[in-house]
């Protein structure tokens, strides 16, 4: 494996290529950036074909078979932008100019970056003779991203599903690069978006104004049910891809936020059952009531992640137990409660020096 400066640089090298095609869409014209792509992989041994709904914007498949039965891996990324004003600019968006340690132009980051990023990294396995051990190993890069994917990657799974159908899809998002302990950290979203749709039904009874009472309203039935769905949100339920993030960041021997959590979500449990009364309209007395056992149950929290961090981490104590923004309508007492151990959690550190 190439030294990392040796890697830097061909991605670097080939970003900056990938950059002056002007593919900004519209109108996208993404046809000379997918040939010249194509003209790479093909040279690397990989399968690769153009399909386009529309002449002169083709979708890259681009496969590397191993010969045996076994799962799909597809990196998929898009090569056209979005617009660019030169006007606007201090360099030429189509330039890829290196500077200040940076490569400047449209695409550098939405997502030419990781497109390079990817097509380098490919290139340098199969370079050293690595083939996969089963299944294959797929390139996809589509046209038309940036105006709703009509002619791309919605275009491919509709026209051509068995051309582009994966196990595994790694594609762009995940949010931005976070900074820990002196480190630059990727993260990598898991099923960050899925659907689970379902029918819900209610019976009732017509009714007659001569008779009112034996209607019964169906859809009275219903609305609480939906006022139920609105208000929820999901409990904290640490998984294998959450352990496995603090593992990378080396705290997992540190924290059990599974643990540190069950206070806290026991209290904002409590705040989403306050229910107003006819001596109390609004439910301030409880919510009063409520807000007083989260201050405690907060303290506690912060006391439990100091004690495992040490003394002199209160600032990151606060920041991992930050309360998680499950209550609708009592953002105010979250927001207090969180201030009062901004405050706190030095004293606490103190105390336990």
């Amino acid at each position: 494996m190439p030294e990392r400066a040796e890697l830097q640089r061909r991605t670097t090298e080939l970003l900056q290529r990938l950059i002056r095609f002007d593919t900004v869409n519209p109108p996208g014209n993404e046809g000379p950036a997918q040939e010249w792509l194509r003209g790479l992989l093909e040279a690397a041994g990989f399968e690769c074909e153009l399909l386009a709904a529309v002449a002169g914007r083709p979708n890259l498949i681009a496969r590397l078979r191993s010969g045996s039965d076994g799962p799909a891996l597809c990196l998929l990324g898009h090569v056209d932008t979005v617009l660019a004003d030169p006007a606007e600019w201090s360099v030429d968006p189509w330039s890829g100019e290196l500077r200040d340690g940076c490569v400047w132009g449209r695409g550098a980051i939405d997502m030419k970056s990781q497109v390079a990023a990817e097509l380098v990294a490919v290139l340098v396995l199969v370079e050293e003779g690595w083939r996969p051990e089963a299944g294959e190993l797929m390139l996809v890069f589509t046209a038309d991203e940036e105006t709703g994917a009509v002619q791309g990657a919605q275009w491919l799974c509709r026209e051509h599903p068995d051309r582009v159908r994966a196990d595994l899809v790694v594609n762009e998002g995940a949010g931005a690069v976070l900074g820990f302990g002196g480190r630059r950290v990727y993260p990598v979203c898991v099923a960050e978006k899925g659907v689970f749709r379902f029918k819900l039904t209610t019976e009732g009874r017509a009714g007659h104004a001569s008779v009112p009472r034996i209607g019964d309203n169906a859809i009275a039935k219903l609305a609480p049910v939906l006022t139920a769905l609105g208000e929820r949100r999901p409990s904290l339920d640490p998984t294998p891809e959450l352990e496995a993030l603090l593992r990378a960041l080396g705290l997992k021997r540190k924290l059990k936020l599974g643990r540190w959590f069950v206070p806290a979500l026991r209290g904002l449990r409590a705040m989403r059952r306050l229910r107003a009364t006819p001596l109390d309209p609004f439910g301030l007395a409880r919510v009063r009531r409520v807000e007083r056992q989260l201050v405690g149950e907060y303290e506690e929290l912060v006391a439990t992640a100091l004690t495992r961090l040490g003394p002199g981490n209160h600032a990151t104590a606060v920041e991992l137990c930050e309360l998680p923004d499950m209550v609708r309508g009592y953002e105010d007492i979250k927001l207090r409660t969180v201030e009062r151990f901004r405050e706190r959690a030095s004293e606490l550190s103190a105390e336990l020096a």
